[in-house]
């Protein structure tokens, strides 16, 4: 999930905040850290649970650190709830070659494990710098969903294999 972080600044405050999570729940991982930018108020910090994660609820805080006066402060957000939930759908990632220069389909056949109302998106993490895809969106009546992706000019001679890892 992307967790919204709001930093309330005093008016005479500007400078960047750099975050990171105070620790992580058992089977759960977080990006390393985050910034607010100089002259914003929020940022987005991906959350993760992977498949061994307890389904409960966990309390999570977030601790944030900028440059003030020529020195570091650090100030934390509240326990905040966190709720672990079973997955809603899985998928397998079939096989998938890509040419340089050349676009291709992935499939990931789903299985539904709890219905749910309206859209959902999913988006293909960890894959290299050279390649492009956009976020699809499935129902809980989708069987399958296909990404079609493609590698920038930039790209290495040699074909890439994308596939699942069991």
């Amino acid at each position: 999930m992307r967790l919204e972080i709001i930093a309330e600044r005093d008016p005479n405050f500007d400078e960047p905040i750099e975050l990171n999570m105070v620790w992580n729940p058992p089977g759960m991982s977080s990006q390393s850290e985050a910034t607010i930018p100089k002259g914003t108020t929020n940022v987005f910090y991906q959350l993760n649970a992977g498949g061994g994660a307890e389904t409960r609820t966990w309390k999570i805080a977030v601790l944030g650190h900028a440059k003030v006066d020529g020195g570091e402060l650090y100030v934390s957000t509240q326990l905040t709830p966190i709720e672990v939930a079973p997955p809603f759908v899985s998928g397998k990632i079939e096989t998938a070659w890509l040419n340089p220069g050349k676009s291709a389909e992935l499939t990931v056949n789903l299985k539904q494990l709890k219905p749910f109302d309206g859209k959902a998106t999913i988006r293909l993490v960890g894959l290299p710098e050279n390649i492009s895809v956009a976020d699809c969106e499935i129902t809980s009546a989708d069987q399958e969903v296909v990404f079609n992706f493609r590698q920038t000019k930039n790209a290495s001679p040699a074909p890439i294999k994308i596939f699942s890892v069991p």
